[in-house]
């Protein structure tokens, strides 16, 4: 993650071929969480945590988070970050490659509204949105920043 110099603490070097542009503006971060109303009882996926600056903000207002990241290279700063966080749940994969529901189903009894909230690349938004829309979960709120490339 940046630290105040903008230098890397953790080395990691971003993928042109994820599309990595990491969403380091906290006023931002908070403007989507304000934008998706997240209340205490809402669970919420994020696609793409990258360092978790949005994660956090989410994390301080919902229920639950289900943050899927797809670069393994980011798991032990995810899980540093937030092991003190019992609603926090991280996942490494590709959340194309999983079912929501599968993906969900340890979440979903005790949760009330499911909320998405993410900032994704522009050529994979298409797909992670028809992935969301097709499922059979009902997502009431989708706030989505699309990176420009």
């Amino acid at each position: 993650m940046p630290n105040r110099n903008g230098k890397n603490q953790h080395r990691i070097r971003l993928k042109k071929s994820l599309g990595q542009n990491m969403l380091l503006d906290r006023n931002i971060n908070r403007k989507m969480v304000e934008a998706a109303q997240v209340a205490e009882t809402d669970l919420v996926v994020e696609v793409g945590p990258g360092y978790g600056g949005l994660t956090e903000f989410i994390a301080q207002r919902a229920g639950a988070v289900f943050a899927i990241e797809i670069d393994h290279r980011f798991e032990p700063i995810l899980q540093e970050k937030f092991s003190g966080c019992p609603n926090v749940t991280i996942f490494i994969g590709d959340v194309l490659n999983h079912d929501l529901v599968e993906l969900l189903a340890p979440l979903l009894p005790h949760q009330g509204p499911l909320k998405m909230i993410s900032n994704l690349p522009y050529y994979i938004t298409s797909p992670i949105l028809e992935h969301f829309l097709e499922s059979s979960l009902y997502f009431e709120t989708m706030v989505v920043m699309v990176q420009k490339e």
